[in-house]
């Protein structure tokens, strides 16, 4: 009669139960896959050199092919469940620049989350093929990130190729809100070359102003923002989730910046789940 009280009273009460849903422990098998553009130089491979935890962590590099080559420079290892539309999850890992890093005015970024759009269309054109939303990036010595709203649905125009961020024309749309994360009482998110940092960071993914984006980096909250638009207005489809190096700016900006063409990262300790210690790069290598 006792355990039959206890059950229903335990029936009653609101259980939140966490999950790690992903930890890898800087092994590159440990992912589902990899991405590198067929035609770079770029790498993804295990390493036994440098490691935050454990006895080895995942490189990752790329180098610039000069002007002729206008593919981009991806070097990626890639989790595909990162979100989708209002869910609500941790993420984290640890990263540590090359020791002989150049600091120069030009992003690389160590991740970000993406999803194939390119079954929307148009008049028989594609509204956008593999579309970015949060990414996290090193700039100069300062880590960025940001996040993008708007829409991206089935039977809307596609916007011209360059107005794709303006949403006062009715069309598909794809604003972004670019920040640098940082403390608002020390230095943190200064990037120096050779240490290794802690990034976690948590996402309520919404695409309307109830979303939140928060970031820690070695523990110090470095982004706290709430009541944003976080992701787009979609089908609920799944963003994938990747890290490593993209020297994004190489493509973009059609030059290279400074005098390093070879670049490489390391990223170790890797976690999502639904709270910050699922995602914390101290408490993943405990686990190890």
């Amino acid at each position: 009669m006792l355990a039959q009280v206890i059950t229903l009273a335990m029936g009653l009460l609101p259980f939140t139960f966490a999950a790690q849903e992903f930890v890898n422990h800087g092994i590159k098998s440990g992912w589902p896959s990899t991405y590198i553009d067929p035609k770079s130089k770029g790498y993804v491979e295990d390493s036994t050199s440098v490691f935050y935890g454990g006895s080895q962590s995942i490189k990752f590099g790329q180098e610039y092919l000069g002007s002729s080559y206008t593919g981009r420079y991806h070097a990626e290892a890639r989790y595909p469940n990162g979100y989708k539309r209002d869910e609500e999850k941790y993420y984290g890992f640890a990263f540590r620049l090359h020791s002989n890093w150049e600091f120069d005015p030009q992003n690389y970024n160590l991740a970000q989350f993406g999803a194939d759009f390119s079954d929307i269309k148009w008049n028989g054109k594609s509204c956008d093929d593999f579309s970015p939303t949060t990414m996290i990036w090193i700039n100069g010595a300062k880590l960025f990130a940001r996040t993008k709203h708007g829409q991206m649905i089935k039977g809307q125009s596609c916007p011209p190729d360059d107005q794709k961020w303006n949403c006062d024309l009715g069309a598909n749309c794809q604003p972004t809100d670019s920040f640098q994360l940082q403390s608002a009482t020390s230095n943190i998110g200064q990037i120096k070359a050779g240490v290794w940092y802690r990034l976690t960071f948590h996402v309520k993914w919404k695409s309307d102003n109830t979303g939140v984006f928060q970031a820690w980096l070695n523990g110090t909250q470095v982004a706290d923002r709430s009541g944003v638009k976080t992701t787009l207005l979609d089908d609920h489809r799944e963003y994938e989730f990747r890290v490593g190096l993209y020297a994004n700016s190489w493509h973009d900006d059609g030059e290279m910046v400074g005098n390093q063409a070879q670049r490489q990262l390391w990223i170790d300790e890797i976690g999502v789940g639904s709270t910050f210690a699922d995602a914390d790069p101290d408490e993943i290598r405990k686990s190890a």
